[in-house]
Protein backbone atom coordinates (compact mmCIF):
# COMPACT_ATOMS: atom_id res chain seq x y z
CA UNK A 1 0.00 0.00 0.00
CA UNK A 2 1.51 3.37 -1.09
CA UNK A 3 1.92 6.23 1.39
CA UNK A 4 -0.48 8.62 -0.24
CA UNK A 5 -3.12 5.44 0.44
CA UNK A 6 -2.78 5.39 3.86
CA UNK A 7 -2.14 9.59 4.06
CA UNK A 8 -5.62 9.39 2.46
CA UNK A 9 -7.35 6.87 4.38
CA UNK A 10 -6.05 8.03 8.03
CA UNK A 11 -7.53 11.66 6.43
CA UNK A 12 -11.15 10.09 5.77
CA UNK A 13 -10.97 8.30 9.18
CA UNK A 14 -9.91 11.57 11.46
CA UNK A 15 -12.18 13.56 9.14
CA UNK A 16 -15.08 11.23 9.92
CA UNK A 17 -14.78 10.85 13.13
CA UNK A 18 -14.32 15.17 13.66
CA UNK A 19 -17.63 15.12 11.59
CA UNK A 20 -19.86 12.19 14.33
CA UNK A 21 -18.31 14.33 17.30
CA UNK A 22 -19.34 17.43 16.17
CA UNK A 23 -23.23 16.48 14.91
CA UNK A 24 -23.69 14.41 17.98
CA UNK A 25 -22.39 16.65 20.35
CA UNK A 26 -24.33 20.02 18.90
CA UNK A 27 -26.33 20.00 22.37
CA UNK A 28 -29.68 21.35 21.91
CA UNK A 29 -31.47 18.57 19.30
CA UNK A 30 -31.90 19.41 15.70
CA UNK A 31 -35.30 20.59 14.65
CA UNK A 32 -36.26 20.14 11.03
CA UNK A 33 -36.85 23.68 8.86
CA UNK A 34 -39.61 23.64 6.52
CA UNK A 35 -38.05 22.82 2.58
CA UNK A 36 -39.85 25.75 1.51
CA UNK A 37 -37.45 28.23 4.15
CA UNK A 38 -34.58 30.10 2.67
CA UNK A 39 -33.02 27.67 6.03
CA UNK A 40 -34.06 24.55 4.41
CA UNK A 41 -33.40 25.82 0.59
CA UNK A 42 -29.57 26.53 2.33
CA UNK A 43 -29.49 23.14 3.99
CA UNK A 44 -30.94 21.21 0.93
CA UNK A 45 -28.10 22.96 -1.49
CA UNK A 46 -25.06 22.19 0.90
CA UNK A 47 -26.29 18.23 1.60
CA UNK A 48 -25.99 18.08 -2.44
CA UNK A 49 -22.31 19.12 -2.64
CA UNK A 50 -20.88 16.32 -0.69
CA UNK A 51 -20.22 13.22 -2.77
CA UNK A 52 -21.09 9.44 -2.43
CA UNK A 53 -17.99 9.60 0.67
CA UNK A 54 -19.80 12.61 2.47
CA UNK A 55 -17.05 14.81 1.61
CA UNK A 56 -16.18 18.09 -0.62
CA UNK A 57 -14.39 17.47 -4.05
CA UNK A 58 -12.30 20.77 -4.07
CA UNK A 59 -11.61 20.66 -8.41
CA UNK A 60 -9.13 23.29 -8.10
CA UNK A 61 -5.79 22.84 -7.99
CA UNK A 62 -5.91 19.60 -9.46
CA UNK A 63 -9.05 18.42 -7.94
CA UNK A 64 -8.63 17.28 -3.97
CA UNK A 65 -11.12 16.03 -1.34
CA UNK A 66 -11.31 19.36 0.55
CA UNK A 67 -11.69 18.08 4.43
CA UNK A 68 -11.99 21.29 6.18
CA UNK A 69 -14.57 22.54 3.77
CA UNK A 70 -16.39 19.58 4.48
CA UNK A 71 -16.19 19.86 7.88
CA UNK A 72 -17.71 24.02 7.43
CA UNK A 73 -20.44 22.23 5.26
CA UNK A 74 -21.70 20.07 8.06
CA UNK A 75 -21.55 22.83 10.40
CA UNK A 76 -23.74 24.98 8.27
CA UNK A 77 -26.22 22.04 7.60
CA UNK A 78 -26.52 21.86 11.17
CA UNK A 79 -27.05 26.12 11.92
CA UNK A 80 -29.77 25.63 9.55
CA UNK A 81 -31.73 23.17 11.09
CA UNK A 82 -31.39 24.59 14.07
Amino acid sequence: MSPLSVTRRTGTALVASVLAVALVAGGDPAHAVPASSPAGHGATWLAHQLDRQGLIHNPNFGGFDDYGLTIDTVFGMKEASA
